[in-house]
Formats: C-alpha cells, structure tokens, sequence
C-alpha cells in the first residue's frame, strides 16, 4: 500500500496471519518526552493532539520547563531508524513566533546533526500547522528541539513533536513482536486469556481491560497509573474524545486486537474490521450454521461445527437446499420446542441458522458488539461469561448468608467458600447453556453445594439431601434460564433429573404407594431444597415457605 509517496508492506503467513509489517510511520508516538529542566506533561509532546486550545499551563494541553532560557525537550525513540523528516508544534493560539528554535538529531546521544536552526534559516510564526523538517535519511534514535522564549512571554510551550521514519515489525501471533529496525521487543502476558501485561525491552507494563477484553488502563510496574492511557470505546470500537488512550502503549486496544491507526481499522486475523463502520470489510468465508441445541447459546453465535450446514459460502445453491430440506421437518414435526424426545434423538440439529442476524456476512458480532466478540474474524463468541460468572458468585454468596440467617444458622466458612465457588462456575455457564444444560446446572450446583462441604470437612453425605437438592436446583435452573417453567419439557426433565434420583435414594416402594411417596417427597425436596439449595437460587429464604404456592408456581407434575 502506498500513501504520501511511502509504501507499507502487510506479509501474511498461509492461513492470514500478520507475520511482517514494513512501514513508513511516525516513529515517535507514544514516546515520553525528558529535558534537562523540569518538564511538566511530558507524555503530551507525542499523545497525537497538535493543537492547544488554551495558552494555561495547567490545562495539560502542551509541555513546558520549569525554567526559562534556552531549553530543550528530548526523545528516545529506543532503537536507531532510518528517519528523513520532523514535524513539530509549538503553542500557536495567538500567532507568537518562539527564538531560537532549533531541531536536532543523534545516534548515540554524544553527536548532534542540526535539521533546522532559526539562527540561519529565520524565525517564523507559529501557526495550527506546526513546522516540517525534511532533510536526507539519516540514522536516528534521539531527537531534540529547543526554544528560548516567544514574542508573548519567556515561557517554552512543546504541543506536540512526530517523527517520520521505517520501521519493520516481525508477529509471532499475539505473543510477542520485534521491531526489527529499532531491535526492540515486545512480549504480551495473558492470564485466562485475557491479555494483562507486557514487557517493551525492559519496560513492564499492565494492561487492564474491560469485559470485552478491551485495553482501557495501563500502570506502570509500581502500580501507578500511566498518564493520558485511560480509553473508552462507543460500542462497535470508535475511541471517544478526550479518552481516546493517546498515553496507551500498545496498538492492541479494541477487544484485544491490534489497530491500523492511520488505515482506520483493526486487524482481526481472518479480515480487517472498520470501527467507524461497524462492519468488517471483506464477507465472513464461513456460512453461518445452527447450534446442536435448541435455544442454546451456540445457537446464537451462529456457527457450529456439527451442524448440518457447510461452512464454505462457496455454494449458496447448496445452502438453500439445505434449508429447504429441514423446513420439511418443521412442516412434519412442528417447532423444534414442541418436539418430543423421540423426534429429537431422531433428528438431533434444529433447524438453521439458529440466528438470522449470522446471515449477513460482514456484520460485527451479530450487531449485538456489547455482548460478544471475534477473535479471529470467523467465529462469534460469548464476551460476558465474566460478569455472569461474578454475579453468580455474590449472589450465591448473598444468598446464603441470607438463608443461613433465615434459619438461625452460623456460617460456615468451608459451605461459603464452596458456595461461592459453584455460583460463580453456574453464573458462567448460564449464558451459554441449551434448555437441558440450564437443568443440568441448576442439579449439580446444588448438589455441590450439598456434597463438598461434606467431603471437605470428612462428614458423611446424605442420600435423601443430596437428590432433594438436585431436584430443586434442576427446577430453579431450569426456570431461570426459560419461561413457562410448567411444560411438559418442564415435566419430562424434572422426571429425568430429580424424581429418578430420589427413587434411588429412598429406595423401592409397591406400586400401591409408588405415587404417594413421589409426591410427597416432591413437596419434601420443594421445602428441602428452599432452605438448603436457595443459596443458588439468588433469592431470600424463610423457615414458613408456603410449599403449595411455590409447587403451583413452578407447575408440580403429576406422576402415575
């Protein structure tokens, strides 16, 4: 690509992956500005703004010496490039023009080659265009530009300083980079995979991020914040105004990924994506699929790799005619909700796309960017499985206290710990679980939180709570997830996953007293599993629980 006569080259490995960047770029952004005086908002000079609106000091809008006289500002770009021009802003809001304005350049620091100098070539005046230096390539690692006073006061005002050079940077995926040019590396740390840190040569720094793994804060080792790298984002990646991470020292920023900042989009890996726009800008190569459950959060991301459906767009005919063909199941079946499990195991895939927003190929996460993310450009997924998980683990927590209280009972630190625990593992599943998951979670939170503090503490287990707690906590995760908690889907799970378990826990019964027993326990593990497995059901809990309202509510089946 060539842009103001300079050309930048993108190098990709076989399967799309950046692998070489060579470009022509300013080389000085970012760069924390020193002086041999004291220098006050020193991270201004290279944070991109070159314009100051106002002329106070302590508007944080340009750098300035403690000291008057002839001073000078410097940068360490940390590595020697080849550099053949240097812009620089001065304050220029009333039209002043500066003394002794000299710019100059070093390869090691000892020797100086002077670029410009008003004492030969003039003095001029400050304008909103700043002054451009252009001069022969030359090898650079310091810059300095000095000032002396202006035609308004002795003051020295730096607004901002760019300086233009190659460089060539060498990717081994999201890792590690080395620019090669400078010979400086940079290696990224990730935990969970979310990336939080990075070492630029010897420099480490923290990256902190929001839920959509977003750069939004960078502090230094110590733990002090970096000035002017707080960032915030509008929802499909625009940096806004005024938190726009000029002080930010990674290009990694919107969702993680890397920023072409003077092309204005992000490099996803499988295709680049516009912020401005909110689309990618080449069509998705995958056809989005169904999930292999029904109302799962699979489904929703719209792509799986057992559906039915091919993945290669190649062939739209083929596509329709696969979507013709299960319509014919839903003119023979009906809505794959109303199936029974027979029809299912039968033809296990529902019908697809499970989402229709997954259809349009270059939309950004479904149009839906404040839930889910795209690492790769391919494939959507799940970005608030965090927060979900955080709120099951205070609400499970709340939720105990609160019934431990109810019932006049003491805390126990170890049914705590493993409480909160197993709520911030439901919380996290919850989002992504089908209509039979959601049963699932809500039977093996509760009996976690009735098994492992026996376990933990050498205590015998109960049979009888263990299956009561299962039961209720199918019914509270099934209800939590869908409405219309008295289907006979409803029904046919609480058979499968609570009522068989009891059978086995109280052991055989005759068929004569088979249903009384069912029932009765029913009502049992109701009351049983409001008091001991309301810690996952985030609600208050009291001793007098009406038993037949909750059972009318949560729709009790009727067994034979």
């Amino acid at each position: 690509m060539t842009q103001n006569g300079h050309t930048t080259s993108y190098f990709y490995d076989g399967d799309g992956v950046l692998v070489e960047k060579s470009a022509y770029e300013n080389l000085a952004a970012g760069v924390l500005a020193t002086s041999e005086a004291t220098l006050y908002w020193p991270e201004v000079v290279t944070n991109g703004d070159t314009w100051a609106d106002s002329g106070a000091g302590t508007s944080g809008e340009f750098a300035y010496t403690g000291s008057t006289g002839l001073r000078y500002v410097q940068l360490d770009l940390g590595g020697t490039y080849t550099v053949d021009q240097i812009k620089v802003w001065h304050y220029a809001g009333d039209g002043r023009t500066y003394y002794n304005t000299k710019t100059q350049v070093s390869a090691d620091g000892a020797t100086w080659y002077t670029v410009f100098d008003s004492a030969v070539s003039g003095t001029y005046v400050e304008t909103a265009a700043g002054k451009t230096h252009t001069f022969a390539p030359r090898t650079v690692r310091y810059v300095r530009d000095y000032l002396n006073g202006s035609t308004a006061n002795t003051g020295n005002h730096w607004v901002e300083i760019e300086v233009w050079g190659n460089r060539t940077t060498v990717y081994v995926n999201a890792l590690y980079e080395k620019d090669v040019s400078g010979n400086l590396s940079t290696k990224y740390y990730y935990l969970g995979g979310q990336r939080i840190a990075m070492r630029r040569g010897s420099t480490l720094t923290y990256l902190h991020g929001d839920h959509l793994g977003s750069a939004s804060l960078a502090t230094d080792a110590s733990g002090t914040k970096i000035t002017d790298s707080g960032t915030r984002y509008y929802p499909y990646g625009v940096t806004r105004p005024g938190l726009a991470g000029t002080g930010l020292p990674t290009d990694r920023r919107f969702t993680g990924q890397r920023e072409e900042t003077s092309l204005g989009f992000y490099d996803y890996g499988a295709r680049p994506y516009a912020p401005a726009l909110g689309r990618f800008l080449q069509a998705d190569t995958l056809v989005p699929g169904a999930a292999s459950g029904a109302g799962g959060g699979a489904a929703t991301l719209g792509y799986d790799s057992q559906t039915r459906l091919t993945p290669l767009t190649v062939n739209l005919g083929e596509f329709v005619a696969q979507i013709n063909a299960e319509n014919q199941e839903l003119l023979q079946f009906g809505p794959f909700s109303q199936w029974d499990s027979h029809t299912r195991q039968a033809h296990p895939l529902p019908m697809g796309p499970a989402n229709p927003q997954a259809l349009n190929r270059y939309a950004y996460c479904l149009n839906n960017s404040l839930k889910y993310t795209d690492p790769q450009g391919h494939v959507v997924t799940l970005a608030v499985v965090g927060i979900f998980a955080l709120a099951g683990a205070v609400g499970s927590g709340i939720g105990y206290i609160a019934a431990q209280a109810a019932l006049g009972k003491p805390i126990d630190t170890t049914e705590l710990g493993v409480t909160v625990g197993v709520g911030a593992v439901a919380g996290a599943l919850a989002p992504i679980a089908s209509l039979g998951i959601l049963v699932g979670i809500g039977a093996a939170a509760n009996i976690a939180n009735e098994v492992l503090p026996s376990l933990i503490k050498g205590e015998p287990v109960d049979p009888v709570k263990t299956a009561a707690a299962g039961g209720i906590g199918a019914i509270f995760g099934l209800a939590g997830g869908v409405l219309g908690g008295n289907s006979s889907a409803v029904t046919e799970y609480v058979e499968e996953l609570a009522i068989q378990p009891l059978r086995e826990a109280i052991g055989p019964s005759s068929a004569a007293m088979g249903k009384s027993m069912i029932n009765n326990a029913f009502r049992e593990m109701a009351l049983e599993g409001v008091r001991e497995g309301g810690r996952t059901a985030f609600w208050d809990f009291y001793s007098d629980v009406d038993v037949d309202t909750l059972l009318m509510l949560i729709g009790r089946p009727e067994y034979q």
